[in-house]
């Protein structure tokens, strides 16, 4: 299997933050038309080689966003699919845009008696911030790049699934914070529960304040006392400050020859280090 080098990822900061608004367009819209799933899976978007996608919606349809491309595409059930260019929107325009051209697969039931249609959706969401109006602005070369990059670290991802076994979440996107991650379950929580003990493993592109650019990571709950005590693999670190869990720069994974092998041997080390500080109850 070809293991590609990681790109640098110049012009991140404006990159990153903008295709995470894009992705939150995507997270809104299927939000607000799929019933709930356990552990919160209605609000997770999918991985895809090009970027992200939503789960298929309830008339067939999908939404992809493709990063390199900087353009979302509605594709219905039937039907040509529509493309709209980041350049030539703002997240509140293009989720009007959006709006408008699904309204009659999706959006049906939404009838504004005045305004929008995103306010409209707003409303039926219970949501009470708006979308920014800020121009998208999106390195092309940088987004690409971190596509390939988001489709190498699902691959090794994967196979760390793959070889844990066990009863596990899909590995996806979650817009909130951009990270795509899974939930590893305790033997013990055959239920499930994302509130019983299990080990999640994610890549992030970026945290505020914390961490500028992406990084691997992991974290155990509930943990036992103290489980920081417990030594980080090597070229990893314990983070402290708002939540405790194992990390791996970005910068580490990109400098490996064969980084999709990386990503498989930091998780599995993530989750022998997480499972031995994980809090079970005795039977």
């Amino acid at each position: 299997m070809h293991d590609p080098m990681l790109a640098p990822l110049p012009e991140w900061t404006s990159t990153s933050l903008h295709l995470h608004r894009a992705t939150q367009v995507l997270g809104l819209i299927q939000r607000v038309v799929l019933p709930a799933q356990p552990n919160y899976l209605h609000l997770a978007l999918l991985p895809q080689p090009y970027g992200v996608a939503t789960q298929p919606l309830p008339s067939g349809a999908t939404l992809q966003l493709d990063f390199g491309a900087a353009q979302v595409r509605y594709i219905p059930a039937h039907g040509d699919s529509t493309s709209f260019a980041l350049a030539a929107h703002s997240p509140a325009s293009l989720l009007e845009a959006l709006l408008h051209t699904a309204h009659h697969d999706l959006f049906a039931h939404l009838q504004p008696a005045q305004g929008t249609l995103t306010a409209a959706l707003q409303a039926h969401a219970q949501i009470a911030e708006p979308c920014s109006a800020e121009p998208f602005a999106i390195h092309a070369k940088t987004a690409a790049d971190y596509a390939e990059a988001l489709a190498a670290v699902f691959i090794g991802m994967s196979q760390a699934r793959a070889r844990i076994g066990g009863l596990q979440t899909p590995l996806v996107i979650w817009p909130e914070h951009f990270d795509m991650a899974t939930l590893l379950f305790h033997p013990s929580n055959s239920a499930m529960d994302a509130y019983q003990p299990h080990v999640s493993l994610g890549f992030a592109p970026f945290t505020p304040d914390q961490y500028p650019r992406p990084y691997l990571y992991g974290y155990a709950y509930p943990y036992q006392p103290d489980p920081t005590h417990t030594a980080a693999p090597l070229h990893a670190h314990w983070h402290t400050a708002g939540w405790t869990g194992l990390v791996v720069p970005y910068a580490t994974l990109a400098a490996q020859a064969q980084p999709v092998a990386a990503v498989v041997q930091y998780c599995m080390q993530f989750y022998v280090t997480l499972t031995s500080v994980l809090q079970v109850a005795s039977a």
